[in-house]
């Protein structure tokens, strides 16, 4: 079957992909691999409608002459699992909680970009709310729409990520 997708839905179906596999306990690979071609699409996008991602606005911050070396840091697990040309025996020390921080980086370059905020975004994003509760009760607070947000979701339990897609479904 042919069909036509743009950038943008392209970048969506491997965002929802893998938020769906980091919401289900899946493979922490994947999870990167896809998320990271989402951002590398969103990224692109919005550097030609200045819009800039969460990690891009972090580096920004980091002293000039070490953000060549940071952005080196932050690609070291996407390349080494896109690529096998320069060390086709080699390993990496891998934490998968970097899936995190790029699923996040992803789904607000998405929003901002879109306007849209599909269901299984707001699955993660709401997880990622509960799992950070504290810190964000304090950050939102006077922000009537954030606690509301933030009181929806509070009494599900973060360690049952699966629990979070039926809650936006």
């Amino acid at each position: 079957m042919i069909s036509s997708i743009t950038k943008v839905e392209a970048a969506r179906n491997q965002m929802e992909t893998a938020i769906r596999l980091f919401l289900t306990d899946g493979d922490p690979v994947s999870i990167h691999t896809l998320t990271n071609a989402a951002r590398g699409i969103l990224q692109d996008l919005g550097s030609q409608r200045g819009v800039r991602g969460l990690m891009e606005e972090a580096i920004a911050n980091v002293d000039p002459h070490l953000q060549k070396v940071v952005r080196e840091v932050v690609a070291r697990p996407r390349n080494f699992f896109k690529h096998a040309d320069r060390d086709p025996d080699g390993a990496l020390v891998f934490s998968a909680d970097v899936n995190i921080a790029n699923i996040l980086d992803a789904v607000t370059l998405y929003q901002e970009l879109t306007g849209e905020t599909p269901s299984v975004c707001l699955a993660f994003l709401a997880w990622f709310f509960v799992r950070h509760k504290e810190r964000l009760y304090e950050a939102f607070d006077g922000n009537e729409g954030a606690q509301l947000a933030l009181d929806a979701v509070k009494d599900l339990d973060p360690e049952d990520k699966a629990a979070f897609l039926e809650w936006a479904k």
